[in-house]
């Protein structure tokens, strides 16, 4: 081949390919979850319970579907298209290798797990290193767990992550079970997932004012807080070995519209773990099984009319059979201007108990009558020492 047929080469036959491989393009299978964005409409849904039941709009209307990355750019620095589709380069820039940058592309669109870095990095020195996962602490990043599988599987009839296949990476991928020693491991066994009890916290945006998001087109949100220190206790359908269900945390996410309320209960995999796993007191017998037993009741959100906020009770909370008589909500509503963020001080109680509320079957249920009995057992820690933050 002469220098003039090796210019035509390159012409024709390469930079296609240079081109083809940095311009939007499907993924490796059309049911990916990444592909789909189907999680945030199905907790919506009015065939589900959801949100839609209070709004009267259509999830196609609002601007979730079209979830992108906040930065509003492609993985290698190109504008997000208008129209959007979601493509491969949402997440890879082709141009490098490895094509992902990770965490920072995954955390522009996992909006909870860059707020929990995000606490972190603004915690005042000394830092309190329990708040940082321990997996980022020791230079891990998101695709040292969540491989391609993960990330580009085939999802076909899986609407969320949260699904018994959602996800494939678990702790037993690197942990060996059979080696683990101590008193909690051997009386939980499987029927406690390892991040109920090496999970720090949940993370909730509190009490979100719907009507601001809808007159600004998502273009930001009007939570009334982002509330962590905190842990529901669910039943997580199918997350552990065998399919079988599991002890799980949980958090939940409470919405407001034109004078109506809303709150869901899920199953979260906090990216908050610990090397240190709880202390059993601080499931057993703890003060919101007393609450329960005594009232009947437990204060998740109670409004505060000095603060003029909403008071959130921290600590473990497991969410009883009756829990939607159980768990006492109150929520506040923004009467300040819709279209201009910030304005904390224009929020006033709307009202006590939620108009609907929501937890889906497919992935979790509350805690048994027979497993809250055994919750009301004091337990003591024996060994419960610090083993390195």
């Amino acid at each position: 081949m002469n220098l003039k047929q090796l210019v035509v080469f390159v012409i024709v036959v390469t930079l296609p390919l240079i081109a083809a491989a940095v311009e939007p393009s499907v993924y490796p299978s059309s049911e990916s979850l990444h592909l789909k964005r189907t999680a945030k409409g199905t907790f919506y849904n009015k065939e589900n319970g959801g949100f839609e039941l209070l709004t009267g709009i259509p999830f196609d209307e609002l601007h979730c579907k079209n979830c992108h990355s906040k930065t509003g750019q492609l993985a290698d620095g190109r504008p997000v298209p208008d129209p959007y589709t979601p493509s491969c380069n949402d997440c890879h820039d082709f141009t490098k290798k490895p094509s992902v940058d990770s965490p920072s592309v995954c955390l522009s669109c996992h909006s909870r797990q860059r707020s929990e870095v995000v606490y972190f990095n603004k915690l005042p020195e000394p830092k309190d290193l329990t708040w940082q996962d321990l997996h980022e602490r020791k230079g891990m990043t998101c695709i040292s767990c969540h491989t391609g599988d993960d990330l580009h599987q085939d999802a076909s009839g899986q609407a969320s992550m949260l699904d018994a296949d959602g996800i494939d990476a678990r702790c037993e991928d690197c942990h060996d079970s059979t080696q683990l020693t101590g008193e909690h491991h051997g009386i939980h066994g499987d029927r406690l997932a390892c991040a109920t009890c090496h999970t720090k916290s949940v993370l909730t945006c509190n009490n979100c004012h719907f009507d601001t998001e809808v007159a600004v087109n998502g273009k930001f949100k009007r939570p009334i807080s982002k509330n962590r220190d905190f842990m529901f206790l669910v039943n997580r359908k199918g997350s552990g070995p065998g399919g079988i269900d599991q002890v799980y945390p949980a958090t939940y996410q409470s919405v407001v519209y034109q004078g109506k309320a809303f709150y869901t209960i899920a199953p979260y995999a906090s990216h908050t773990i610990t090397r240190r796993g709880k202390a059993c007191e601080e499931c057993h017998a703890n003060e919101r099984i007393a609450e329960y037993d005594s009232t009947g009741t437990v204060n998740i959100t109670k409004w505060n009319e000095k603060t003029r906020k909403l008071d959130v009770t921290t600590g473990v909370i497991p969410v009883p059979p009756d829990w939607e008589n159980a768990l006492a909500f109150d929520f506040a509503n923004f009467v300040g201007e819709l279209t201009e963020p910030g304005q904390k001080d224009k929020w006033v109680f709307l009202k006590h108990g939620a108009d609907l509320t929501q937890m889906m079957k497919a992935y979790a249920e509350p805690l048994t009558q027979e497993q809250l009995s055994r919750l009301r057992t004091p337990a003591t820690s024996k060994e419960h020492q610090e083993v390195g933050h």
